[in-house]
C-alpha cells in the first residue's frame, strides 16, 4: 500500500484574485472550520497562514495559536506553519509561527516567489 500526504492550504495567498464562488477564510473559526472539513475528507496536513480581519498577513501568535487550538479540538492534523513568501513582513515576522510548539513542519522559500 502506498501512503500519501494530502496537504490543504485553506487561506489564499495575499494578492491573489479569488473567484466569487470561492471563500477565503480569515478568522480562526473560519480557517479551523474549513481545515476540519478537509480533514474529514481525507487531508492530514494543513499549510497554515493566518490573517487579520482586513485579510493582511499577521504575525500575532495569539491568532495563530487560537487557530491551531480550534483545529486540534477535532483533528490530529500535521500543522505546517507558513513562513510566507511574497509579503511585506520582515524575516523575523515571517518566522514567528516557528515559535509555536504545535507547528511540526515549516515551509522554506529559498528565493523569489514573484
Amino acid at each position: 500500500m502506498r501512503k500519501i500526504i494530502v496537504t490543504v492550504a485553506p487561506v489564499c495567498h495575499v494578492g491573489k484574485e479569488i473567484p466569487a464562488e470561492c471563500k477565503n477564510p480569515l478568522t480562526p473559526e473560519e480557517i479551523a472550520e474549513d481545515t476540519i472539513n478537509c480533514y474529514k475528507a481525507g487531508a492530514c496536513e494543513v499549510h497554515l497562514h493566518t490573517r487579520d480581519l482586513q485579510g493582511n498577513p499577521t504575525f500575532d501568535l495569539d491568532v495563530f495559536r487560537q487557530t491551531i487550538g480550534l483545529i486540534r479540538q477535532e483533528t490530529d492534523m500535521i500543522v505546517q506553519g507558513s513562513t510566507g513568501g511574497l509579503s511585506t513582513l520582515t524575516l523575523a515576522e515571517r518566522c514567528v509561527s516557528l515559535d509555536v510548539p504545535e507547528v511540526e513542519v515549516a515551509s522554506l522559500n529559498m528565493g523569489s516567489v514573484k
